[in-house]
């Protein structure tokens, strides 16, 4: 079915086609509203990704999908009332909506895909309907969420003291960036997702109990006023820039349980003075101690002494290595 549409000063109503696709860039720069009709299936990839100038949009209860990048910064767009047969947001769909304030997702939404809503850094609360199944990685990522509910009847998701878990698979997925002073990580808990505390400016100390075993890439990373890290025995791998650019670390002790640590995982961190690697560790990424220029207590395995080169530090701090057996 054709797309059939009428612009007029700035205002875009689609009254048919089974998706949108993108128009002129002339359209997209000056398009303050877009309406769609009933006929109106779905919102293809790209469709009004920059419409900078875009503040409103109505959707009918038509539209069952909204692709990839759809609407990535529209950074005009305050609230979205999103359509009742939605099934489907895709990847970074509504990405750095800089001034998104409000989402009212639909009962019937399942999935919810990755990098959906990151960097919307002025949504507030989220509420998640029972039926999402999925919900990506970074969805939420770099969002000031301060409230973050899930249905009671959900099935695969939870939230508590505002941060958001899967049921079944044990991990904690996002916790917003207005989580402040300190927090324990629930027990029972097996995976620290992808960004999961990225930016979370205020964090002070973060304790982390025996039953997790991994922390994925970026989940601490740029938590700026972090400064206290207690890590339980039982973690067996630190994800790639983990930890990057918390710059009030200034000791790490790293259990003996663990195994791997990933590129940059400690990258930039810039009044970091003391770090020890257990002899467990099987696998050291390269650049873990990049522009840590402060640190000068370093402690590694002797099995990785033909890597020193890789690790990112300075000829006098690798002089300075101590090695262990």
């Amino acid at each position: 079915m054709p797309t059939c549409f009428n612009y007029s000063d700035g205002s875009l109503s689609i009254y048919q086609g089974d998706i949108i696709k993108r128009d002129s860039k002339d359209l997209r720069k000056n398009l303050i509203s877009v309406k769609f009709g009933e006929e109106v299936k779905g919102v293809d990839s790209g469709a009004f990704n920059y419409c900078t100038s875009l503040a409103k949009i109505e959707f009918s209860s038509s539209v069952a999908y909204i692709a990839d990048s759809a609407f990535h910064r529209c950074d005009s767009v305050n609230e979205l009332k999103l359509p009742i047969n939605l099934r489907t947001i895709g990847i970074m769909a509504f990405c750095e909506c800089a001034n998104l304030e409000e989402v009212v997702f639909p009962i019937g939404l399942t999935n919810i895909k990755d990098r959906a809503f990151q960097g919307c850094e002025k949504l507030a609360r989220i509420s998640i309907p029972k039926t999402v199944t999925t919900i990506g990685k970074r969805a939420f990522n770099r969002c000031n969420l301060k409230e973050i509910k899930v249905h009671s009847e959900n099935t695969e998701y939870f939230s508590h003291d505002d941060v958001l878990f899967t049921k079944k698979e044990a991990k904690l997925i996002s916790c917003g960036c207005e989580k402040t002073g300190s927090y324990t990580i629930p027990d029972g808990i097996t995976i620290i997702e992808e960004g999961a505390f990225e930016c979370c400016s205020n964090l002070e100390n973060i304790f982390i109990p025996s039953s997790v075993q991994e922390i994925k890439e970026n989940a601490f990373s740029e938590c700026i006023k972090l400064k206290g890290l207690s890590i339980s025995e039982g973690l067996v791998r630190i994800g790639s820039y983990s930890f990057a650019l918390c710059e009030c670390l200034v000791d790490i002790v790293i259990p003996g349980s663990v195994v791997q640590i990933g590129n940059g995982a400690f990258a930039e961190c810039s009044n970091l003075v003391s770090v020890s690697l257990p002899s467990s560790i099987k696998e050291i990424g390269e650049d873990i101690f990049v522009d840590c220029l402060t640190l000068h207590n370093i402690k590694i395995p002797k099995a990785f002494f033909e890597q020193q080169h890789l690790f990112g530090l300075t000829t006098d701090q690798i002089s300075g290595i101590t090695w262990s057996e």
